[in-house]
C-alpha cells in the first residue's frame, strides 16, 4: 500500500546497550531518524553513548550523540512503543536533548528516558511547531527520570501525559513554553523530586495526578507517591502509596 507509513521495527532479545554511531554521519551528530510515519519497537536499550563508557552523575559522555531519536515529518501514525532512551548529551547550545519530536505527531508509550543532558528546551523530551488541526502528540505508560535540564518541553506543540512518572530529574519535570490552545495535558501521573520545579511556564491542564507542592486542577493530590526505591532507579508503587 504505497499510502501505508513507512515502519522500522527492530526486534531483539535484551542485551547490551545499541550504540547509533554510524560510519557514514559525523559521530556526535548520529541519531535515528524516522520518517513519514515511521514506527519504532524496540526491546532494549537505545544510546547515545558512543564510546560505551558513560559512568555515573553524567561522567564520560562528552563524546555522546546530542540526539538519539529524532522525528521528522511525523503523522499521526508514528508510534515509538517499549524501550529505553539514554545517554544524549546535547552540550554545545544543541536544542533538545534524547527524543525530538519537532512538526511532528508522534506517540510514545511504555518508554524509559534516563542518564541524557540537555540545558536547552528538554533534556528528554522536546516537541514544537505542531498544528493542532492535524494531531497532537502523546506519551503513555513512560518513566522519566535522573536527566539533567527541564526533562519534558513543549514549545509551540500539544502533548498529552497519561499514567506516566517524572521524577527525580536536575531540572524541572515539565516545561510548557506554548501559549496555543488547547493547552498540554497530564493526567493519572506523577511528578516528584524533580530539582527545580515540577510544572513550569504557561499553565498546564492537570487532574487526577501527584504532583509535588500541588498543582491547581481535578482531583490532583501533594503526597509522598512513596515509591520502592528512587536511589536505585525503583519508581515502583509501594504498597502504602496513596
Amino acid at each position: 500500500d504505497p499510502m501505508a507509513p513507512t515502519s522500522l521495527i527492530i526486534r531483539r532479545d535484551p542485551g547490551p546497550d545499541i550504540p547509533i554511531a554510524d560510519s557514514s554521519v559525523t559521530r556526535r551528530h548520529a541519531q535515528v531518524e524516522l520518517l513519514d510515519g515511521g514506527r519504532l519497537f524496540l526491546e532494549t536499550v537505545l544510546t547515545g553513548d558512543l564510546a560505551r563508557d558513560d559512568g555515573p552523575a553524567f561522567s564520560g559522555n562528552d563524546e555522546n550523540s546530542y540526539h538519539v531519536l529524532v522525528v521528522k515529518d511525523g503523522n499521526c501514525d508514528t508510534l515509538v512503543d517499549g524501550f529505553m532512551i539514554r545517554g544524549a548529551n546535547a552540550d554545545d547550545g544543541a536544542n533538545g536533548g534524547a527524543f525530538i519530536a519537532d512538526t511532528s505527531y508522534t506517540s510514545v508509550r511504555n518508554c524509559i528516558f534516563t542518564s541524557n543532558v540537555g540545558p536547552h528546551q528538554g533534556s528528554a523530551f522536546r516537541i514544537a511547531g505542531q498544528s493542532y488541526a492535524i494531531g497532537a502528540s502523546s506519551m503513555s505508560n513512560c518513566l522519566v527520570f535522573s536527566n539533567m535540564g527541564d526533562a519534558i518541553w513543549v514549545g509551540n506543540g500539544y502533548l498529552t501525559i497519561v499514567r506516566s512518572t517524572i521524577a527525580n530529574n536536575i531540572g524541572r519535570g515539565f516545561r510548557n513554553e506554548s501559549s496555543r490552545r488547547p493547552r498540554p495535558s497530564l493526567s493519572n501521573s506523577i511528578v516528584w523530586g524533580n530539582m527545580i520545579e515540577q510544572i513550569g511556564g504557561q499553565p498546564v491542564i492537570v487532574s487526577y495526578s501527584d504532583v509535588e507542592g500541588g498543582y491547581v486542577g481535578v482531583n490532583n493530590i501533594d503526597l509522598d507517591p512513596l515509591f520502592e526505591g528512587p536511589a536505585g532507579a525503583d519508581f515502583r508503587l509501594s504498597g502504602d502509596s496513596p
